[in-house]
């Protein structure tokens, strides 16, 4: 992880997430990894608040995992009959839903699929 520090150009004031590809060997392209990239301003930038200010920090961009377990395909089927069911609602409910979800700082989908959870899962 390198500190980017200010002057240096940057295409935004404040970077976050992740731009182009992580520089590496090469110029090869081996599945979803691409290496060789000589771009400065590859990686994923993350804003932490210190004692000393906001410092930026840039990072190389690195895939997940992605489990195939029994656990994690369910988990994948209750949240896939949450977000079916909340396509089901007519467009005034998810208006109510909208509106409650202000009072938790939620949106109305994420306030719905919470309740789903909550219903489903216990």
């Amino acid at each position: 992880m390198s500190i980017v520090t200010f002057p240096q150009t940057l295409v935004s004031i404040l970077p976050r997430g992740r731009f182009g590809f992580s520089g590496g060997y090469g110029f090869a392209s081996f599945g979803r990894c691409r290496y060789g990239s000589k771009s400065e301003y590859a990686g994923v930038f993350q804003r932490k608040v210190t004692l000393k200010g906001i410092k930026v920090s840039r990072m190389r961009f690195r895939w997940g995992a992605n489990p195939q377990t029994v656990a994690q395909q369910s988990w994948r089927a209750v949240f896939t009959a949450g977000w079916e069911a909340y396509a089901l609602l007519t467009p005034p409910e998810k208006v109510v839903l909208s509106k409650e979800g202000r009072k938790y700082r939620m949106s109305g989908p994420n306030l719905f699929m919470r309740r789903w959870l909550s219903q489903n899962c216990l």
